[in-house]
């Protein structure tokens, strides 16, 4: 009885030699293959850190009873000696673009500065301050915005010592990477920075104006 030629092909050493050296060379190549993978992703997420780390932004808010000058403000009409401001800065290397800023006496949102004065029974004249909004705006690095400038020493002093016991000002930005932050600033003073995925959104009535203009 004649043996099949695949019969004689399974039976011959040599022929199961090459099937084998076929074997291990699909091995290596499908090995390589997925090593070029993984370090064609690494390199892809290291380049990744290195742009977010040229775009990183940091904004961060603080208060000074430091009034640059002590002469006449102008449109103010008087003579500015004593006060102080709240102030947001963006000391990283990248644009911050600010999603979202609110302000709550004791957990009451507020629309603006003149609603947080009488929430907190501070009276400051409609000339005694400036004020502007960072809502929507893009602050460039080493940007500084003053949020709130108080004139005169006694206003400033009373105000000063209801905001760290009575506000929290909610501020959410993010880089032009879409990288998000979230931190707090007042009643609990500089809160630690949380990394989020988006901003949340904020319903226009809790929006915070600045002036109120």
């Amino acid at each position: 009885m004649s043996e099949s030629p695949n019969e004689s092909e399974q039976k011959d050493p040599a022929v199961a030699r090459r099937g084998n050296r076929w074997d291990v060379s699909a091995i290596i190549a499908a090995s390589i293959g997925f090593l070029a993978l993984l370090v064609g992703g690494y390199t892809a997420y290291i380049q990744r850190q290195q742009v977010r780390a040229q775009v990183w932004p940091y904004l961060s808010m603080g208060e000074s009873d430091y009034l640059p000058g002590d002469d006449a403000t102008a449109g103010q009409g008087f003579i500015v000696s004593h006060g102080g401001v709240i102030q947001a800065s963006n000391s990283g290397v990248g644009p911050a673009l600010v999603r979202s800023i609110e302000v709550d006496v004791n957990g009451n949102p507020q629309p603006d500065w003149p609603h947080v004065f009488r929430a907190l029974d501070v009276s400051i004249p409609g000339t005694g301050y400036t004020a502007s909004s960072l809502n929507g705006k893009v602050m460039p690095a080493d940007a500084r915005v003053n949020m709130l400038v108080v004139y005169g020493q006694k206003a400033w002093v009373d105000f000063r010592h209801r905001f760290f016991t009575e506000v929290t000002v909610h501020y959410c930005y993010c880089s032009t990477l879409h990288d998000c932050w979230t931190g707090k600033f007042g009643k609990a003073n500089q809160i630690p920075q949380k990394p989020r995925a988006s901003c949340p959104k904020v319903a226009v009535m809790d929006e915070f104006r600045g002036s109120g203009a």
